[in-house]
């Protein structure tokens, strides 16, 4: 919910035809997932929209186990993605549990190994796979990408367009319990990492459609890591450098 100048917007059920001029809104997709990652964390538990449970516990005990045998299924799961409290700023550890590997690894104790602290982990490998999907989407890098690294084009808009439609509605089925009922977790106050993400997802096909798609469009494809803050955080980065990283310069240093 955004309030601003007595306006109140609901990026979950706004209808178009009540808004006279639009805006495209792109947070920072890696801030998004991490917020994701963290709401799965503290909740424990969350429950979709048909009633089965995503867990963090899955995650603890993947990890647990590939520190007792020193074995990696081909993941990059360490402990420091399960204690991320202590390096919050670190947004590329939550990508990396959102990932399709870790979700490998999940269902390969699951069904090839037989585990029983994996017993049921299927909706967990499922949430994480869909969130991989449209982080990928978001965060396209190179214009000779492949799968679901490749930029939005006419090619792959509807592929595009159908993995962050799945990822919406997982996201807006998700179920928190609040200590006296299950709720949906973007009724909740800890809901901004979902709206950031349906914004997101909402706003690159609407940026693709307007600078791909249109008549006299100037681009022939969108790649979408483009509208990520990383770029500002690079300049930023770049003239604290040249101050040889002094925090509290006077006026002649800066």
């Amino acid at each position: 919910m955004m309030e601003d100048l007595a306006e109140q917007i609901n990026v979950l059920n706004s209808n178009d035809d009540d808004i006279a001029v639009t805006a495209d809104v792109h947070v920072d997709v890696g801030g998004e997932v991490s917020g994701v990652s963290r709401s799965e964390c503290i909740a424990g538990v969350l429950e979709t929209e048909d009633g089965k449970q995503i867990k963090w516990q899955y995650i603890e005990h993947l990890n647990t186990l590939q520190e007792k045998e020193g074995l990696r299924l081909g993941n990059k799961l360490r402990m420091a993605h399960i204690q991320w409290r202590k390096q919050k700023m670190k947004v590329y550890l939550a990508a990396q549990i959102f990932s399709s590997s870790v979700a490998d690894a999940l269902e390969y104790c699951e069904q090839e190994l037989r585990y029983s602290q994996f017993r049921g982990c299927a909706a967990t490998v499922q949430f994480l796979r869909t969130i991989d999907g449209a982080f990928d989407v978001l965060n396209s890098h190179n214009p000779l990408g492949k799968g679901l690294k490749a930029p939005i084009k006419p090619s792959t808009k509807d592929r595009a367009e159908a993995i962050l439609q799945q990822a919406e509605t997982c996201l807006r089925g998700l179920k928190v319990n609040n200590g006296k009922q299950l709720v949906h977790k973007h009724s909740t106050a800890k809901k901004t990492s979902i709206y950031g993400f349906i914004a997101n997802g909402r706003s690159a096909l609407n940026i693709y459609n307007d600078l791909v798609e249109r008549p006299n469009a100037p681009c022939r494809y969108l790649l979408t890591y483009k509208l990520s803050q990383d770029h500002l955080e690079l300049f930023f980065a770049a003239v604290r450098a040249c101050g040889q990283y002094n925090n509290n310069p006077n006026a002649r240093q800066f």
